[in-house]
Order: structure tokens, then sequence, then C-alpha cells
């Protein structure tokens, strides 16, 4: 992944709940082994400024289209949301 921004947010918010991925283009067998070996969900993310080319192989991957992740503080706010009144 070349958006360190977003992958930091995704493995810093999600990566204890759940495994995250990240692709790595010049070796996208490594991917394809470990989405055939996952059985749980797989969700797609990707900013605006993502090629086509790279979003469709992206998505590909995923087994659905890519989110939209621009708004990396609604994100964020997806990942911690806020604590509960006690």
């Amino acid at each position: 992944m070349d958006d360190a921004p977003l992958a930091s947010l995704v493995l810093l918010g999600a990566g204890a709940q759940a495994p995250v991925l990240l692709v790595d283009p010049q070796d996208p067998a490594a991917a394809q082994r470990f989405i055939a070996q996952w059985h749980g969900p797989r969700q797609c993310l990707a900013r605006a400024a993502t090629s086509p080319a790279v979003r469709d192989g992206l998505a590909a991957l995923a087994g659905q289209p890519c989110a939209a992740a621009d708004d990396m503080a609604g994100l964020a706010r997806q990942l911690w949301p806020a604590p509960s009144a006690v």
C-alpha cells in the first residue's frame, strides 16, 4: 500500500480485532495466498487518488468494490467509537 496515512490508521484501529492485509503490488501472489486461506470478512478501502487500475486490482482481491476512505476523521470515528458514558 502506498498510502501510509490510510495504512497506519487501519492498522492501529482494526489490527487488534482483525487481520489487516497491506497489498504489495510487486508480490500480488502473497495477497492471493492469504485471501485463499482467510475465510473471514473482507473489506477494501481506497482513497480517491488511488488509480483506477490499482482500485480495480484491490477490489478483485477483496471480492467487492472498494469503499471510499477519503474522510480520515470519519474512518477514525468508526474504528474508535466514543466511549460510552459511565
